[in-house]
Protein backbone atom coordinates (compact mmCIF):
# COMPACT_ATOMS: atom_id res chain seq x y z
CA UNK A 1 0.00 0.00 0.00
CA UNK A 2 1.37 3.59 -1.04
CA UNK A 3 1.00 6.03 1.53
CA UNK A 4 2.80 8.79 -0.62
CA UNK A 5 1.27 12.50 -0.34
CA UNK A 6 1.58 16.05 -0.49
CA UNK A 7 0.69 19.15 1.06
CA UNK A 8 -1.03 22.05 0.30
CA UNK A 9 -1.50 24.93 2.17
CA UNK A 10 -2.48 28.87 1.65
CA UNK A 11 -0.69 31.24 2.93
CA UNK A 12 -1.89 35.03 3.61
CA UNK A 13 -0.05 38.37 4.52
CA UNK A 14 1.61 39.12 7.64
CA UNK A 15 4.54 37.99 10.07
CA UNK A 16 2.11 36.21 12.32
CA UNK A 17 1.01 34.25 8.97
CA UNK A 18 5.03 33.64 8.67
CA UNK A 19 5.45 32.18 12.10
CA UNK A 20 2.63 30.59 11.91
CA UNK A 21 3.61 28.53 8.96
CA UNK A 22 6.91 28.19 10.53
CA UNK A 23 5.41 25.82 12.86
CA UNK A 24 3.28 24.38 10.35
CA UNK A 25 5.83 23.20 7.97
CA UNK A 26 8.47 22.05 11.16
CA UNK A 27 5.61 19.95 12.75
CA UNK A 28 4.69 18.38 9.46
CA UNK A 29 8.12 17.18 8.63
CA UNK A 30 9.06 16.49 12.50
CA UNK A 31 6.88 13.16 12.33
CA UNK A 32 5.89 12.95 8.44
CA UNK A 33 9.44 13.68 6.36
CA UNK A 34 8.48 11.77 3.55
CA UNK A 35 5.92 14.23 2.20
CA UNK A 36 6.70 13.86 -1.79
CA UNK A 37 5.58 17.93 -2.11
CA UNK A 38 4.65 21.01 0.05
CA UNK A 39 2.81 23.57 -2.40
CA UNK A 40 1.82 26.49 -0.97
CA UNK A 41 0.02 28.99 -2.04
CA UNK A 42 0.92 32.63 -2.14
CA UNK A 43 -1.76 35.15 -1.24
CA UNK A 44 0.71 38.07 0.17
CA UNK A 45 2.94 35.80 2.19
CA UNK A 46 6.27 37.77 3.29
CA UNK A 47 8.16 35.02 4.06
CA UNK A 48 10.55 33.43 1.29
CA UNK A 49 11.25 30.44 -0.47
CA UNK A 50 14.70 30.35 1.18
CA UNK A 51 13.24 30.74 4.05
CA UNK A 52 10.76 28.36 3.58
CA UNK A 53 13.28 25.90 2.46
CA UNK A 54 15.22 25.55 5.63
CA UNK A 55 11.65 24.38 7.27
CA UNK A 56 11.59 21.40 5.64
CA UNK A 57 14.02 18.64 4.35
CA UNK A 58 16.06 18.60 0.61
CA UNK A 59 14.01 15.59 0.02
CA UNK A 60 10.88 17.15 -0.19
CA UNK A 61 9.87 19.39 -3.11
CA UNK A 62 8.91 22.86 -2.39
CA UNK A 63 6.44 24.65 -4.98
CA UNK A 64 5.54 28.67 -4.59
CA UNK A 65 2.20 29.42 -6.63
CA UNK A 66 1.17 32.96 -6.60
CA UNK A 67 -2.76 32.41 -5.89
CA UNK A 68 -4.41 33.56 -9.16
CA UNK A 69 -7.14 35.91 -7.59
CA UNK A 70 -4.19 37.98 -7.26
CA UNK A 71 -5.42 40.47 -4.27
CA UNK A 72 -8.88 40.30 -6.27
CA UNK A 73 -12.20 39.49 -3.88
CA UNK A 74 -12.54 37.85 -0.84
CA UNK A 75 -9.28 35.81 0.46
CA UNK A 76 -11.26 33.97 2.79
CA UNK A 77 -14.27 33.30 1.12
CA UNK A 78 -14.33 32.00 -2.65
CA UNK A 79 -10.62 33.22 -2.79
CA UNK A 80 -9.29 30.76 -0.90
CA UNK A 81 -11.09 28.24 -3.69
CA UNK A 82 -9.27 30.22 -6.10
CA UNK A 83 -6.14 29.14 -4.51
CA UNK A 84 -6.64 25.19 -4.10
CA UNK A 85 -8.10 24.94 -7.15
CA UNK A 86 -4.67 25.89 -8.75
CA UNK A 87 -2.81 24.07 -6.21
CA UNK A 88 -4.98 20.80 -6.81
CA UNK A 89 -4.08 21.45 -10.98
CA UNK A 90 -0.32 21.70 -10.29
CA UNK A 91 -0.31 18.55 -8.42
CA UNK A 92 -2.96 16.95 -10.77
CA UNK A 93 0.67 16.65 -12.83
CA UNK A 94 1.99 13.84 -10.44
CA UNK A 95 1.17 10.47 -10.67
CA UNK A 96 2.79 9.00 -7.84
CA UNK A 97 0.59 9.86 -4.76
CA UNK A 98 -2.39 8.81 -2.51
CA UNK A 99 -3.50 11.72 -0.81
CA UNK A 100 -3.33 15.16 -0.46
CA UNK A 101 -3.00 16.70 2.98
CA UNK A 102 -4.91 19.88 2.69
CA UNK A 103 -3.61 22.63 5.77
CA UNK A 104 -4.51 26.00 7.19
CA UNK A 105 -1.21 27.86 8.74
CA UNK A 106 -3.30 27.50 12.17
CA UNK A 107 -3.66 23.49 12.02
CA UNK A 108 -0.93 21.81 14.11
CA UNK A 109 0.78 18.63 13.42
CA UNK A 110 1.42 16.40 16.41
CA UNK A 111 1.19 12.70 15.18
CA UNK A 112 1.84 10.50 12.59
CA UNK A 113 -0.95 10.20 10.63
CA UNK A 114 0.52 8.90 6.84
CA UNK A 115 -0.83 5.60 6.65
CA UNK A 116 -3.85 5.82 8.03
CA UNK A 117 -4.98 8.19 5.78
CA UNK A 118 -3.74 6.27 3.06
CA UNK A 119 -5.28 2.77 4.75
CA UNK A 120 -8.57 4.44 5.17
CA UNK A 121 -8.86 5.76 1.09
CA UNK A 122 -7.61 2.34 0.58
CA UNK A 123 -10.56 0.54 2.19
CA UNK A 124 -13.16 3.47 0.90
CA UNK A 125 -12.24 3.83 -2.83
CA UNK A 126 -15.57 5.56 -2.93
CA UNK A 127 -14.53 8.86 -0.51
CA UNK A 128 -12.84 11.62 -2.03
CA UNK A 129 -12.23 13.72 0.92
CA UNK A 130 -11.64 12.82 4.65
CA UNK A 131 -11.83 14.67 7.99
CA UNK A 132 -14.77 16.50 9.52
CA UNK A 133 -17.77 16.21 8.39
CA UNK A 134 -21.00 14.71 9.15
CA UNK A 135 -20.26 14.88 12.92
CA UNK A 136 -17.40 16.72 15.26
CA UNK A 137 -14.99 14.99 17.17
CA UNK A 138 -17.47 14.92 20.34
CA UNK A 139 -19.98 12.87 17.82
CA UNK A 140 -22.40 15.88 17.95
CA UNK A 141 -24.05 16.02 14.65
CA UNK A 142 -23.16 18.64 12.08
CA UNK A 143 -24.68 19.50 9.57
CA UNK A 144 -25.33 23.25 8.47
CA UNK A 145 -27.60 25.70 7.10
CA UNK A 146 -26.95 25.63 3.54
CA UNK A 147 -27.79 29.35 2.77
CA UNK A 148 -25.14 29.82 0.51
CA UNK A 149 -25.42 27.26 -1.71
CA UNK A 150 -29.40 28.11 -2.15
CA UNK A 151 -28.35 31.37 -3.43
CA UNK A 152 -26.67 29.43 -6.01
CA UNK A 153 -29.63 27.12 -6.85
CA UNK A 154 -32.93 27.99 -5.88
CA UNK A 155 -34.78 30.47 -8.50
CA UNK A 156 -35.58 33.36 -6.78
CA UNK A 157 -32.17 33.96 -4.57
CA UNK A 158 -30.14 32.98 -7.64
CA UNK A 159 -32.08 35.51 -9.58
CA UNK A 160 -30.94 38.04 -7.42
CA UNK A 161 -27.55 36.75 -7.02
CA UNK A 162 -27.18 36.96 -10.86
CA UNK A 163 -28.91 40.40 -10.82
CA UNK A 164 -26.45 41.90 -8.59
CA UNK A 165 -23.47 40.23 -9.82
CA UNK A 166 -23.94 41.79 -13.56
CA UNK A 167 -24.05 45.54 -12.26
CA UNK A 168 -21.23 45.03 -10.00
CA UNK A 169 -19.14 43.06 -12.78
CA UNK A 170 -20.40 44.07 -16.20
CA UNK A 171 -19.55 40.85 -17.31
CA UNK A 172 -21.85 38.92 -19.02
CA UNK A 173 -20.18 35.74 -19.23
CA UNK A 174 -20.31 35.66 -15.21
CA UNK A 175 -24.12 34.10 -16.19
CA UNK A 176 -22.69 31.10 -17.95
CA UNK A 177 -20.37 30.30 -15.21
CA UNK A 178 -23.08 30.24 -12.54
CA UNK A 179 -25.35 28.33 -14.29
CA UNK A 180 -22.67 25.98 -14.68
CA UNK A 181 -22.30 26.16 -11.08
CA UNK A 182 -25.35 25.22 -10.56
CA UNK A 183 -25.86 22.20 -12.43
CA UNK A 184 -22.46 21.03 -10.51
CA UNK A 185 -24.51 21.24 -7.30
CA UNK A 186 -27.49 19.65 -8.80
CA UNK A 187 -25.29 16.62 -10.09
CA UNK A 188 -23.80 16.55 -6.14
CA UNK A 189 -27.54 16.54 -4.78
CA UNK A 190 -28.41 13.65 -7.24
CA UNK A 191 -25.44 11.87 -5.74
CA UNK A 192 -26.61 12.46 -2.13
CA UNK A 193 -24.86 15.72 -1.46
CA UNK A 194 -27.02 17.59 1.42
CA UNK A 195 -27.65 20.97 1.15
CA UNK A 196 -24.83 23.09 3.41
CA UNK A 197 -22.53 20.13 3.72
CA UNK A 198 -18.74 20.41 3.95
CA UNK A 199 -15.79 18.62 5.40
CA UNK A 200 -14.44 21.50 7.94
CA UNK A 201 -11.16 23.45 6.42
CA UNK A 202 -8.01 23.30 8.39
CA UNK A 203 -7.06 19.85 8.01
CA UNK A 204 -8.42 17.22 5.88
CA UNK A 205 -7.65 14.87 3.19
CA UNK A 206 -8.51 14.51 -0.77
CA UNK A 207 -7.45 11.30 -2.37
CA UNK A 208 -5.81 11.12 -5.24
CA UNK A 209 -8.68 9.05 -7.27
CA UNK A 210 -10.49 12.15 -6.54
CA UNK A 211 -8.24 14.85 -7.92
CA UNK A 212 -7.73 12.01 -11.50
CA UNK A 213 -11.56 12.60 -11.79
CA UNK A 214 -11.59 15.99 -11.67
CA UNK A 215 -8.70 16.33 -13.95
CA UNK A 216 -10.38 14.07 -16.60
CA UNK A 217 -13.64 16.33 -16.56
CA UNK A 218 -11.33 19.44 -16.76
CA UNK A 219 -12.97 20.52 -13.53
CA UNK A 220 -9.39 22.20 -12.35
CA UNK A 221 -9.12 23.56 -15.72
CA UNK A 222 -10.53 27.26 -14.29
CA UNK A 223 -9.59 28.60 -10.38
CA UNK A 224 -12.30 30.83 -10.99
CA UNK A 225 -15.06 28.55 -11.21
CA UNK A 226 -16.86 29.43 -7.94
CA UNK A 227 -15.24 32.99 -7.36
CA UNK A 228 -18.26 35.39 -6.85
CA UNK A 229 -20.16 32.36 -4.92
CA UNK A 230 -18.79 33.67 -1.68
CA UNK A 231 -18.49 29.34 -1.38
CA UNK A 232 -14.76 28.85 0.42
CA UNK A 233 -12.70 26.16 -0.78
CA UNK A 234 -14.08 23.44 2.06
CA UNK A 235 -17.29 23.89 1.03
CA UNK A 236 -16.83 24.31 -3.26
CA UNK A 237 -14.50 20.87 -3.25
CA UNK A 238 -16.97 18.96 -0.84
CA UNK A 239 -19.30 19.67 -3.68
CA UNK A 240 -17.00 18.79 -6.03
CA UNK A 241 -16.30 15.62 -4.65
CA UNK A 242 -20.32 14.72 -4.91
CA UNK A 243 -20.57 16.25 -8.20
CA UNK A 244 -17.69 13.55 -9.37
CA UNK A 245 -19.59 10.42 -7.83
CA UNK A 246 -17.46 10.05 -4.67
CA UNK A 247 -18.48 10.82 -0.82
CA UNK A 248 -16.85 12.25 1.86
CA UNK A 249 -16.34 10.61 5.35
CA UNK A 250 -15.97 11.27 8.74
CA UNK A 251 -12.33 10.48 9.98
CA UNK A 252 -12.51 12.45 13.40
CA UNK A 253 -12.95 9.91 15.86
CA UNK A 254 -10.49 8.83 18.71
CA UNK A 255 -7.68 6.78 17.37
CA UNK A 256 -8.42 8.56 13.73
CA UNK A 257 -6.36 11.72 12.66
CA UNK A 258 -8.11 14.61 12.27
CA UNK A 259 -9.16 16.99 15.86
CA UNK A 260 -10.32 19.34 13.56
CA UNK A 261 -12.86 21.88 14.60
CA UNK A 262 -13.81 25.68 13.34
CA UNK A 263 -12.53 27.43 16.07
CA UNK A 264 -10.50 26.74 19.22
CA UNK A 265 -9.96 22.92 19.59
CA UNK A 266 -12.25 19.67 20.71
CA UNK A 267 -10.05 19.12 23.47
CA UNK A 268 -7.30 19.84 25.30
CA UNK A 269 -3.79 19.62 23.87
CA UNK A 270 -2.72 16.93 25.83
CA UNK A 271 -6.02 14.72 25.62
CA UNK A 272 -6.53 15.19 21.85
CA UNK A 273 -2.58 13.45 21.75
CA UNK A 274 -3.83 10.55 24.61
CA UNK A 275 -6.82 10.06 22.39
CA UNK A 276 -4.72 9.55 19.29
CA UNK A 277 -5.48 12.11 16.92
CA UNK A 278 -2.63 13.60 14.58
CA UNK A 279 -3.75 16.71 13.24
CA UNK A 280 -5.46 19.81 14.84
CA UNK A 281 -7.18 22.85 13.78
CA UNK A 282 -7.68 25.31 15.10
CA UNK A 283 -4.61 26.89 17.68
CA UNK A 284 -5.95 30.08 17.55
CA UNK A 285 -9.34 31.70 19.00
CA UNK A 286 -9.73 29.04 22.01
CA UNK A 287 -10.88 30.97 25.05
CA UNK A 288 -9.16 28.33 27.33
CA UNK A 289 -5.81 28.65 26.36
CA UNK A 290 -3.36 31.20 24.72
CA UNK A 291 -2.10 30.04 21.14
CA UNK A 292 1.61 29.78 22.39
CA UNK A 293 0.71 27.33 25.29
CA UNK A 294 -1.03 25.12 22.86
CA UNK A 295 1.47 25.07 20.17
CA UNK A 296 3.99 24.33 23.14
CA UNK A 297 2.02 21.07 24.11
CA UNK A 298 1.95 20.03 21.05
CA UNK A 299 5.77 20.98 20.29
CA UNK A 300 6.51 18.72 23.25
CA UNK A 301 4.20 15.88 22.47
CA UNK A 302 5.99 15.48 19.27
CA UNK A 303 9.52 15.48 21.07
CA UNK A 304 8.42 12.37 22.76
CA UNK A 305 7.27 10.63 19.25
CA UNK A 306 10.41 11.64 17.82
CA UNK A 307 13.05 10.93 21.05
CA UNK A 308 15.28 7.79 20.54
CA UNK A 309 13.86 4.75 22.25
Amino acid sequence: MSNSFATLILVGPGELESARLQDVITSLFCLEPDCRELVLIDDGMICSRQQVQGWMPLSCTLTILKNPRNGVGDGWADGTTVGVLAGLKHLSSRDDLHFILRLDTDSAVFGKFSERIAALFQRHPECGMAGTFRKYPSGEERIKPGFMIERQTAPYPLARFLARLILETWNPRLLITALRRRALIRTAEGHGYRNGEYVQGGGHAFSARLLRAALSLRLLDDPFFFFHSRLPDDTALTIVCYALGFVALDFNEPGQVFAVVNNGLPDSPSRLFEKGYAIAHSVKADPRWTETEIREVFSRVRQKLVAPA
